[in-house]
């Protein structure tokens, strides 16, 4: 590796820690330092401890299911390297206004690594969409059980949402309807955008099951 390419990612390393420390900075000045000290002064250690490691656990499941997306590609990606990019992704969707804004460094870091940037977007944007379907699927769940203590037009949303959600997933993943359609055609004219629908398409129903199951 050249000295230019070790300088430049010296570099960038640092401007990326500089930012976290920076943004983090801004928050406890935001929140007020004394009042974070004595918040966590007066914790329980052991509330803390559990509460980390749920969190730990959380990330490190949500970057094996998107290991599972990369595999149906061809992609093999470390799993500690993933997970380090979920964590990333996690920080700045907790500090960016979007909640998305994670989720276009990971694509980023990915595409960058990897040089498939195409493949990039398309597993981050099916594992986004697997976690939001069981999101729904777990909603639908408590309904079961607490549907008498939920407004009806919260009933109802709930449920509309889940069924347009799963739809949707159906109907990308069917490309005879969307060809049919003429939808198929209209991405042919915009080469990035057909390239990230057939690495959408190319995960196939196994990963994606695989991907919902790990959920």
């Amino acid at each position: 590796m050249s000295k230019r390419k070790l300088r430049s990612q010296g570099l960038s390393s640092g401007l990326k820690i500089c930012l976290s420390l920076g943004l983090l900075a801004f928050i406890l000045k935001q929140v007020g330092w004394r009042q974070t000290w004595e918040s966590l002064r007066g914790a329980q250690l052991s509330y803390l401890a559990a509460a980390f490691g749920l969190c730990l656990a959380g990330i490190v499941v949500r970057a094996y299911r998107w290991r599972i997306l990369l595999a149906a590609l061809g992609m093999s990606v470390p799993l500690s390297r993933l997970t380090a990019l979920y964590f990333i992704g996690t920080f700045f969707n907790n500090f960016l206004p979007t909640g998305i804004g994670g989720d276009v460094v990971r694509v980023y870091e990915l595409a960058k690594e990897s040089d498939r940037p195409a493949e990039s977007v398309g597993t981050v944007l099916v594992d986004r969409a697997t976690g939001l379907l069981v999101l729904f699927l777990m909603a639908l769940a408590a309904l079961a059980f607490s549907h008498r203590l939920i407004a009806p037009q919260v009933t109802a949303a709930i449920v509309l949402l889940s069924m347009a959600s799963w739809g949707g997933l159906g109907l990308v993943l069917r490309r005879d309807w969307l060809e049919r359609w003429g939808f198929l055609g209209v991405m042919a004219k915009i080469k990035p955008l057909e390239a990230v629908y057939e690495s959408v398409c190319a995960c196939g129903l196994r990963a994606i099951g695989g991907a919902l199951a790990v959920s």
